[in-house]
Order: C-alpha cells, then structure tokens, then sequence
C-alpha cells in the first residue's frame, strides 16, 4: 500500500520483498515501481543492493519489514526466536540505512514503521514487543545522529491494522499509514515528525 500511494503521487518506488512473484502482480499495472528481491535477514544481500543502488538518490526510504518470530510464553520460547526477531526489527533496519546514507541528501527521510506493541505489551509476545521497543529506540538514536546531516527520521506507531484486507473491526488501513508517510515527507525540510501514533477511533473510548 505503501509503494502504490507513494508511486501514485509522484515518486519513483524501489518495492523490496523475499517473494519477487508476489511484488509482479501486485505491482505488474504500476511503471515507476521497480522491484527488487531481497532477504533482510542477510546482511550480505543488504550490502549488495546498496552497491547496486549505490549511485541512486534516495528522497524517501521507508522500514516496513518486521513481525514477530515464532512468539511464544517467556517460559517456554526458544532463544533463536528473540536473535531473528531483534534481526528483522531491529538489526536489520539499522544496517539498510547505514548502507543507503550516502544516497541521501539534505531534507531526506527516513520512516520506521514500529508498533503500538513497543509501548504496551501483551502476554505471548514477548519477544516481538521487546524488538519493537528496541526499534523505537533506534529511530530516537537516528533522529539525534543524522540531523546534523539534515536527514529528518519519524517513527509511524500503528495500532490494529487491517494489512491484509481482513475486514478486521476497529483496524486502521494500510492506506491511512501510506497516507501520513506522504504528509511528513512533503513537509519543509526544517520540520522534523518525531513519531505519529496511528490508532482506529473506536480505540480511544
């Protein structure tokens, strides 16, 4: 949803995904979205698409990947569950946007799609819910060190979203996110959305 708001106002998208089939046709009516396959939990593919991009400048970039990894209870969970899902949410992120620094430029942006989870967890999630927080402490660390280059970081926090077109009740949608990236990033440069909190209505009664 992301990739078709922002192609549709004008931008030229790099979509990335493991399933390069699933991006054809979803994507396959969009002519400025370019698909790119990728696993980010290899940081060798990571190095490898910012050198192919290397000469590529790069206005928006948007973390997006995350979930949790085979949660389960404290009691019962499995230690590698906690090293890839801090890998995905957290690791992962950090080193794209280390890779792709020199594609930006003053006034860049840069979006971390983080959770309402990281501020309030819930039992058998444990480890999603610490990565989440670890994530939303990343884009604090961001923010501080790349405004001296004038590169704006936001964090987007979604509470229930509706991502797979379930009709899921009291869910904001995947657009609404779309819709607030493309409002921060049409700002001046000199104005900086540290975090936007996206919640479906019928969650603050």
């Amino acid at each position: 949803a992301i990739a078709k708001y922002l192609s549709k106002n004008g931008y030229n998208v790099i979509a990335l995904s493991r399933n390069i089939d699933a991006m054809k046709q979803e994507f396959s009516e969009y002519n400025n979205i370019e698909l790119y396959q990728i696993d980010l939990f290899n940081f060798s593919e990571i190095n490898k698409f910012a050198q192919f991009y290397s000469n590529l400048k790069i206005d928006v970039l948007v973390h997006n990947a995350g979930g949790g990894v085979g949660n389960g209870m404290i009691s019962d969970d499995d230690p590698s569950n906690w090293v890839n899902s801090y890998t995905i949410n957290v690791a992962s992120p950090m080193f794209l946007t280390q890779s792709l620094l020199n594609n930006m430029q003053s006034g860049s942006n840069i979006f971390v799609v983080t959770s309402v989870a990281g501020y309030s967890t819930y039992a058998g999630a444990a480890a999603y819910c610490a990565a989440k927080r670890a994530e939303s402490s990343l884009c604090e660390s961001m923010r501080k060190e790349l405004s001296s280059n004038e590169i704006k970081v936001t964090e987007i926090i979604p509470g229930s979203v509706d991502s797979y077109y379930e009709n899921k009740p009291n869910s904001i949608s995947t657009e609404d996110i779309a819709n607030s990236i493309l409002w921060i990033s049409s700002l001046p440069k000199t104005t900086n959305v540290d975090s936007i909190v996206l919640t479906h209505i019928n969650n603050l009664k």
